[in-house]
Formats: C-alpha cells, sequence, structure tokens
C-alpha cells in the first residue's frame, strides 16, 4: 500500500531485545538497508529529530496542508511542536495548538503557534472563537499519520 514503514519484512525482523533497551542486536538486513551514518556536520543530538520530522512530514502531506490554511495542532509534544513549526514553514495563516500541560503550550506558543488553548475546554467552539467561527482547514495529529492513504 506504499507504507514502507509497516512492510512485512519489518515485522518479521524484530529488534532483540526491544527499541527502548540501552544495547540490542540489529538483524543484518535492517544494518544493509535501513542504517544511514549521520553527516559530520549533523550532531547526534539534532540527528535524533530525522525520524519523528519524516512522520510530520509525512502527514502533512497527506493531509494536503496548503499555504493560507488554519492548522489545529492536537498535543503539544515533541510531534505537535514538530508539526507547528512544519506548519509555519509552509506558510499556515493561523496554527491553533492544544495540551492539558501548561509547559508544553507554553513551547506551542515558542514554536509558532498563534493560539494556545487548554485541551479540556470546549475545542471546536474556542476554535470558532479564535477562527472567525470557521474550524481549522487541517487538523494535525498522531491519527492523521496512522489513517491509511485514500
Amino acid at each position: 500500500m506504499g507504507n514502507e514503514t509497516a512492510c512485512e519484512t519489518l515485522h518479521t525482523t524484530n529488534y532483540d531485545p526491544g527499541g527502548f533497551a540501552e544495547y540490542l542486536r540489529v538483524p543484518q538486513l535492517q544494518v544493509e538497508r535501513g542504517i544511514y551514518l549521520l553527516p559530520d556536520e549533523v550532531s547526534f543530538e539534532a540527528g535524533v529529530f530525522i525520524e519523528p520530522l519524516a512522520c510530520i512530514v509525512s502527514a502533512q502531506r497527506l493531509a494536503r496542508l496548503q499555504p493560507g490554511q488554519t492548522v489545529l495542532v492536537l498535543g503539544s509534544g515533541v510531534s505537535g511542536l514538530l508539526h507547528i513549526a512544519l506548519a509555519r514553514t509552509c506558510g499556515a495563516t493561523r496554527i491553533i495548538a492544544t495540551d492539558v500541560n501548561e509547559y508544553r503550550l507554553k513551547a506551542a506558543q515558542h514554536f509558532g503557534a498563534d493560539v494556545v488553548l487548554n485541551a479540556t475546554e470546549d475545542v471546536p467552539a474556542r476554535v470558532r472563537q479564535v477562527n472567525d467561527g470557521r474550524l481549522a482547514e487541517a487538523k494535525e495529529s498522531i491519527k492523521v499519520i496512522l489513517e491509511p492513504q485514500r
């Protein structure tokens, strides 16, 4: 279906003991086809953002984000902040971010959200209130990443 990250090979060549272990064994096939050396000018700290940012780019392509749209980002964790930064870079006119954590809402503002809303509020009503009576044209969340292409 074109979803490379969910191919059958990935599901049959598991990491041992698992991705959150301090050390793990990686199958030879994964080493040969799935490991890329970072260029010298890219630090390990910056390199860890490659995979989550790739997911964000893919999600925004699937959502067909266009310049001039209003974007609603549901959740302002790492992925949400990347959504905000990329939407801003791609020309979103208004970015509205939600979360239940005040620290994350402040981070969302720092990364370019125009409006932040506590997710415990009536989010659709508040979006209409801050967006000229309209809902957002694009909604970015982990749900978007997991939906199959149509």
